[in-house]
């Protein structure tokens, strides 16, 4: 969260723009991760009903929260995209807290008012002793970090005039798309949302093979009809692309795996 005040360095006048708060949080409901009743229906019901259609993304928001611990393992990250130093914040974590999450919140009661304040979210109070156990992760430019999402995170406030430039990831098995919440129809439309912002940024020509499954492209309906346009192009004349010759390596390996 970036916010300006009154104590930005005066030497900088970028210290305000940039600052930022000390945070550490879950995301997820931890109290509805170890539930296994009606709180996990509503998790599916929830999780049924993304439509991927909001480019602000918050779909995609939704769906990294809305987490239960039948799904099995899930994992974020953080991509660092440039280098940061101690007074640029960056990440914190709570080191070994996931081997102690679901004791930790099995003794401890739900937060009526963060619930409602933070849903599928816990936020560690900045007065809770806890606070004392983050510890900052040091980052170079181009390294990344991984956790188990029950692992406490967060960030250090940023006190300099850089900005802390960092892409969150989180990986999950292709099993939960399958599984939970109107299946194909939820991974088609996740797919043409992920294609589209592919397309638009430029860069589909250089999709490898580990990229098809890391997007949930593999196997959509809305990749064969993507593939399917390329051919009319190219029946109509025009040079084949690099999606040309992924097109053909896609359709190989396709008939390859026929064959096994």
């Amino acid at each position: 969260e970036e916010f300006k005040d009154g104590t930005a360095d005066e030497n900088s006048s970028h210290t305000g723009r940039w600052k930022t708060r000390r945070n550490l949080h879950l995301d997820m409901d931890p109290w509805q991760y170890y539930d296994g009743g009606s709180d996990t229906n509503a998790v599916s019901q929830r999780l049924k009903e993304l439509k991927y259609e909001d480019y602000n993304l918050t779909n995609f928001s939704q769906e990294n929260n809305d987490v239960v611990q039948s799904f099995g393992l899930s994992v974020q990250a953080i991509l660092n995209v440039n280098e940061n130093l101690d007074a640029d914040g960056g990440t914190l974590v709570i080191p070994g807290f996931h081997r102690y999450h679901e004791a930790f919140f099995t003794q401890h009661c739900s937060n009526a008012t963060q619930k409602a304040k933070f849903a599928s979210r816990f936020l560690v109070d900045e007065c809770n002793p806890m606070q004392n156990l983050g510890q900052r992760v040091p980052m170079r430019a181009g390294s990344m970090l991984v956790w188990d999402q029950r692992l406490i995170h967060g960030s250090a406030p940023n006190k300099s005039s850089n900005c802390r430039f960092g892409i969150p990831i989180r990986v999950f098995a292709k099993r939960i798309l399958e599984r939970e919440g109107n299946y194909p129809s939820r991974m088609e439309a996740r797919a043409t949302t992920v294609l589209d912002f592919i397309e638009k940024s430029g860069f589909v020509d250089e999709i490898s093979d580990t990229g098809l499954e890391t997007f949930g492209l593999r196997g959509t309906e809305t990749w064969r009809k993507y593939l399917e346009k390329l051919e009319r192009s190219e029946k109509k004349g025009h040079k084949k692309t690099d999606s040309q010759h992924m097109k053909e390596n896609y359709v190989s390996q396709t008939r390859d795996e026929d064959n096994l």
